[in-house]
């Protein structure tokens, strides 16, 4: 390693260490510790990401060929929150597994309801191996 580098490299060095003490007097002439500073921002950001956690459990994943399949599925699924549980206080966790999509509702009695679609039914319809009103009986049960 050359002079200069190592020379420049101190500089730097000594550099942030300068500003680091400097923000600590500071920090300090406020009256605030900066382990304590630092701690309740640990304690906030961890906060922040339980909260995050929360919001989102898991994705799904509709691949091009499933994507209209996917948005009739949760079309379906919302027709059939609104008609089984309008005004009712329920817990909706969608799942998914490869091609199977679920719908769990569980009501404030505890008593889980699942209704499972597959994306590649509507394959089967829009290729003519599934009447349209076979598909559409079996939905609106």
């Amino acid at each position: 390693m050359s002079a200069k580098v190592r020379s420049d490299q101190l500089k730097k060095s000594e550099h942030s260490s300068f500003q680091f003490s400097t923000l600590s007097k500071i920090i300090e002439a406020l009256g605030i510790s900066l382990v304590d500073l630092l701690t309740e921002r640990s304690k906030e950001f961890a906060e922040e990401k339980k909260a995050e956690a929360k919001a989102i459990i898991r994705s799904i994943e509709f691949l091009s060929e499933y994507l209209q399949a996917g948005i009739i599925i949760l079309n379906n699924f919302s027709g059939i929150l609104r008609r089984r549980y309008a005004g009712k206080s329920v817990k909706v966790l969608i799942e998914q597994e490869d091609l199977k999509v679920t719908l769990v509702i569980i009501p404030p009695d505890g008593e889980k309801e699942r209704i499972e679609e597959l994306l590649s039914d509507y394959g089967r319809v829009v290729s003519g191996k599934m009447a349209l009103a076979d598909f559409t009986l079996i939905r609106l049960c």
